[in-house]
């Protein structure tokens, strides 16, 4: 879904969606809602999200659908994002679904970062979006459709176009990235870049947090990440961080350090950003060993692990409070299009003997075939990752979902 029929400008509306299916290695074209195409008005970068029920959540600029992939069936549209600024490009925001909780029933919530004012388009020296937003989808078996609370608004400690937003394994999210004035993109005289003040430092999105204090500030770089520049979590649970398109040339706010690219307008150092968790290795679990690496659905797996020697003065007892799966990232436009965190339901954990059962994800709309990186948590530490992989069951087996 999304992106163009042509190279250049005004072929945005791009009005087929397509569906893949390995089964039968056909790809097969639908068309779009033309709604949908008019309101979203640019539909390059859709955030789009399998849910737990199955049906597809797409948003895009300020607007939203559910569908139902399976018979092309556009069934709600999703609250209208009011305020300042637009996420679609060149206004880029960013998205994530938050983590997927057994013990919370697969609540969904889905989150908007950043993006910018469609104002900036004849002035870029607009300031963009400081904003967040946040829905909530409650979904009703009985009626197979939504409900939502709305998009609730919070404040972000920076104004940012082109952020990228990383889920960590705790299900805190890191913001970083983008530029406080102007657009995604480049200008059509000479190639420049259509944004400045590039916003150096990133900050963390707790979602447990009360409102208000959701939002800290983490570390700062001194070089520029705007235009096709990625983040991307590592197995280890850092962040790398690469690109950034037309940075050679740029303004920024008096008295900020920065190091401009050596190599003209890309941007070729790679950066890794370390989460403070990163560093609490007196706290932090390993993976010695899992069953395999394959994982069934629903089904139970084992995994066996260890902690450090409790050091003196240690914050209590070393335990697992979470088993996680994060999907690898896949990130472009300031957006991971596959990215997803499945916490897995513990039915044993023996802290003496280092085994913990958990639950595999209970079908594949939870958790779509595939490679994860399996994380266990102490509190919001979490270990080095494995990687497993969930395999697409036949019809009528365990996970497998029509």
């Amino acid at each position: 879904m999304g992106g163009t029929q042509g190279v250049g400008a005004g072929t945005a509306n791009n009005p087929f969606w397509e569906l893949y299916d390995p089964a039968d290695d056909i790809l097969r074209a639908f068309a779009m809602r033309p709604a949908y195409l008019d309101s979203a008005e640019q539909v390059y970068y859709p955030f789009n999200y399998v849910l737990p029920s199955g049906l597809l959540f797409t948003f895009c600029g300020r607007t939203g659908w559910i569908m139902d992939w399976r018979t092309n069936t556009w069934r709600q549209d999703v609250p209208r994002l009011r305020g300042c600024c637009n996420t679609q490009f060149p206004f880029t925001g960013t998205s994530v679904m938050l983590g997927l909780y057994p013990e919370r029933g697969y609540q969904v919530e889905v989150m908007l970062f950043g993006g910018a004012r469609e104002m900036a388009i004849r002035d870029l020296t607009q300031i963009s979006n400081i904003n967040a937003n946040r829905l909530v989808l409650t979904f009703d078996e009985t009626t197979r459709n939504y409900t939502f609370q709305g998009w609730a608004e919070e404040r972000m400690l920076a104004a940012r176009v082109m952020p990228d937003a990383t889920l960590l394994p705790n299900g805190k999210v890191v913001i970083m990235s983008g530029a406080r004035l102007g657009l995604a993109g480049d200008s059509a005289g000479g190639g420049d870049s259509r944004a400045n003040q590039p916003v150096l430092f990133a900050e963390e999105y707790n979602p447990d947090a009360p409102p208000g204090a959701r939002f800290s500030r983490m570390g700062t770089t001194r070089i520029a990440r705007m235009y096709h520049s990625v983040a991307a979590l590592t197995t280890n649970g850092t962040i790398l961080v690469a690109g950034c398109d037309r940075c050679y040339k740029f303004e920024v706010l008096p008295g900020v350090s920065f190091s401009p690219s050596p190599t003209s307008k890309a941007e070729y150092r790679v950066e890794i950003f370390s989460p403070p968790y990163f560093f609490m290795d007196e706290l932090k679990p390993s993976i010695a060993s899992v069953q395999s690496s394959t994982m069934p659905y629903a089904a139970p797996y084992t995994i066996t692990y260890t902690f450090p020697p409790a050091a003196e003065g240690a914050p209590g007892p070393l335990r697992l409070t979470r088993v996680v799966l994060v999907a690898p990232s896949s990130t472009t436009h300031s957006f991971n299009m596959h990215q997803r965190l499945v916490g897995l339901e513990i039915l044993a954990d023996s802290t003496e003997d280092g085994v913990v059962t958990v639950r595999g994800p209970p079908d594949i709309y939870i958790a779509p075939p595939g490679m994860y990186m399996l994380f266990l948590l102490n509190g919001d530490v979490y270990s080095r990752a494995a990687w497993v992989t969930l395999v697409r069951p036949p019809p009528g087996e365990p996970g497998w979902m029509p």
